[in-house]
């Protein structure tokens, strides 16, 4: 979780549960390494990594943008139950 304060200070808080790191394929193996060990510190559960096809532009163009999607909506309905995943889904 980010906590956003009055004063434009970001305070990170740690949670407890997992989260899922939807990144470009394109990103520099370093750079994500880095995102996800900073990411781990925050999530007691860990850190799932999860690569879209394209960089950090073209991941939301097409054709990427429907692997990103199609993920997007993968992590909703297993996150949810049927009834709200179906509201939270977007459908062409």
């Amino acid at each position: 979780m980010i906590v956003l304060t009055l004063g434009h200070e970001v305070e990170f808080v740690r949670f407890e549960n997992d989260l899922s790191r939807l990144g470009a394929e394109a990103c520099p193996a370093l750079e994500a390494a880095q995102l996800v060990d900073r990411w781990g510190t925050l999530a007691s559960g860990g850190v799932e990594v999860l690569k879209a096809p394209g960089d950090h532009f073209t991941m939301l163009r097409q054709p990427h943008v429907e692997v990103l999607g199609r993920e997007l909506r993968r992590r909703l309905c297993k996150e949810t139950s049927p009834r709200e995943a179906g509201k939270a889904m977007i459908t062409p």
